[in-house]
């Protein structure tokens, strides 16, 4: 009834590894339909979602988590979207998701001028659900004991948050997001940007 997202080590994720052969190997279309699908698993996955943020999270690291139902993180989380270094555009929905809970012009910030937040600026914008010392160990033992309660009840009501409606238009942003992700991988600024980090 519950997944946990969550990384290994000091970071929860540094984004997108695109040096990675299997990615490098792939062409820019092949590369989006990744994303687009792993996104789209996000947005329709039928069970509680939370992330225990144990670290910082980078690129799609820290836009996914407005698709997860609980986001937990440790006190030393940082989120950052350096997307605009990068010569690339939002993914994982946060051009819609990011303006939604943070506001317009704290979206703006983080998504265009790449300003990482600390995780108390997440709790008290709302990004995060909680800040706490032993996240896995917080956020185990919320899953366990909603073991206890009635299933059917835990899944009607994620159903009735996140409805149809809004699963679709998650989706069209998904598609829309990808789309210009694609488009900007073709780039000399991303070819540029790409070679400063490999």
């Amino acid at each position: 009834m519950t997944q946990i997202i969550t990384g290994e080590g000091d970071y929860f994720s540094s984004g997108a590894d695109f040096g990675d052969a299997g990615m490098t190997s792939r062409s820019p279309e092949e590369r989006t339909q990744i994303f687009v699908d792993f996104v789209r698993t996000l947005i329709h996955f039928p069970k509680l979602l939370f992330a225990a943020v144990n670290g910082p999270a980078v690129g799609i690291g820290a836009t996914l988590l407005p698709l997860c139902d609980f986001v937990y993180a440790t006190p030393s989380a940082t989120f950052h979207t350096p997307f605009v270094t990068l010569a690339i555009c939002p993914e994982a929905c946060a051009s819609s998701t990011f303006p939604q809970l943070l506001g317009s012009r704290k979206a703006y910030e983080m998504l265009v001028l790449g300003k990482k937040i600390t995780a108390k600026e997440a709790l008290e914008s709302g990004f995060v659900t909680g800040v706490t010392e032993n996240v896995m160990d917080h956020v185990t033992q919320i899953c366990n004991q909603l073991k206890e309660s009635p299933q059917q009840s835990i899944l009607a009501t994620k159903r009735l948050l996140r409805t149809e409606e809004r699963m679709k238009e998650l989706d069209e942003t998904n598609e829309r997001e990808m789309k210009e992700f694609s488009n900007l991988q073709k780039l000399p600024d991303f070819l540029e940007a790409k070679n400063r980090l490999l």
